[in-house]
This record gives C-alpha cells, structure tokens and sequence, in this order.
C-alpha cells in the first residue's frame, strides 16, 4: 500500500461527492461538482472506482473496505492495475483556483513546471523530469518522472500528467511494480491522458480556445 499512502502527499486532501460510471463506448466518466471528465481505461487489467461493487473488488484480488476509504480520502476516482502486476495507475481530481493550463503561456508553463519541481523536492522526491505535454486537440499536462525513497531503502517511481482545467486539477499518476519509468509505460500514460477529456457544466470545453 506504499503508492496509495506516497501520493496523499500529492494531493490535496478535500472530499467530493462525485460519481464514476462506464459509458456505452467503455469510458470512464467522473461526475464532478459543476464539471465532469472521461478517459479510456487500460486494456489489459482491471479499473476501479469508487462506485465498483465489493464482488468486483474481489475479482481484482482486492478488499473494497480497505482500498475504498483510501480512494476517497485521497481524491482518488479511478485505480488500474494490469493482469501481469507489472504496473497500477491512479486518477485523481479536486477543486483548484489555479489558472486554466490550456491558458498558460510558454513562460506560464515553465513556471508551472519549475514550481511543481520545487514541490515534489519539498516533499523528499528525486525529480528527473518535469515539462509540459501538449495533447494535440486536448489538455495541456505537466508531466512528471521522479522517484521517492522509503525510510527501508526501497525506491518508487512514478510517471505523473496533471493538468487543470473547468477549476479542476486532474491527475493521471503510473507506477511502475519494480524498476524504473519505461518506455512501455509512458506509452501507456500517455495514451490515458491523451484519451482524457474534462467538461464544464455538461458542456463540452473548446478546448482550442476560439
């Protein structure tokens, strides 16, 4: 359970009621307060929410009355994991005041990136990466490659896109099971963010901003 614990320290911790369903065309969408979101889950593994039954946890190998309250505490909607345990995603989502990214300019995204840098080194992370990743038609993310060390030595990385948007942060964070971010999994990261769509009111954003 050291990912779930390691990312409390990631995010803000302010509950919402929100609902996270499964659409006709297999999306994950998240009602939010005001706004709402969808991304395509993994392929290859299960997906998680907050609204999966207790027998649905079962299957995944899981206890629903150990990993759900940690979901909610942390702002977590949606928790992946391959079939093979090689790798397990979170998504998270919370209010923010923080200016739209698809607003940013390029000096904004450099202090933005410069900014989340000196947040993680706060927290104790080793920070290899951080810079902003366009989505082409999509949101603006600022993607993260760090590691954090746990106090008996053991080393966890992590592969993060967070973007802001409809005064939401969402956050899409891969951890590898052992070893370092690899190519195979940021094809996987970023084919969940590129997938990722956040919605105002019911009402689709422009996300060119014309």
């Amino acid at each position: 359970m050291k990912k779930l614990i390691a990312l409390l320290l990631l995010v803000c911790l302010l509950p919402l009621c929100a609902l996270a369903e499964m659409d006709e065309e297999g999306n994950i969408v998240v009602e939010l307060d005001g706004a709402k979101f969808f991304f395509t889950p993994i392929s290859d593994g299960y997906c998680l929410t907050r609204e999966s039954s207790a027998s649905v946890f079962s299957q995944a190998g899981l206890s629903q009355r150990e990993i759900l309250p940690l979901m909610v505490e942390s702002d977590m909607y949606a928790f992946m994991f391959d079939t093979a345990q090689t790798y397990e995603v979170h998504v998270y989502a919370y209010p923010t005041k923080a200016e739209d990214y698809n607003d940013l300019t390029e000096y904004g995204e450099t202090v933005e990136c410069e900014y989340y840098r000196s947040h993680l080194a706060e927290y104790g992370y080793d920070v290899a990466a951080v810079e902003m990743y366009h989505v082409p038609g999509g949101h603006k993310f600022v993607w993260t490659n760090a590691a954090y060390t746990y106090e008996d030595g053991f080393v966890e990385h992590m592969s993060e896109y967070m973007t802001c948007h409809g005064g939401y942060m969402v956050s899409i964070v891969l951890f590898p099971f052992e070893g370092e971010i690899t190519e195979k999994h940021l094809a996987i990261g970023d084919a969940i963010a590129e997938s990722l769509w956040i919605m105002e009111d019911a009402i689709s954003l422009d996300m060119t901003g014309v």
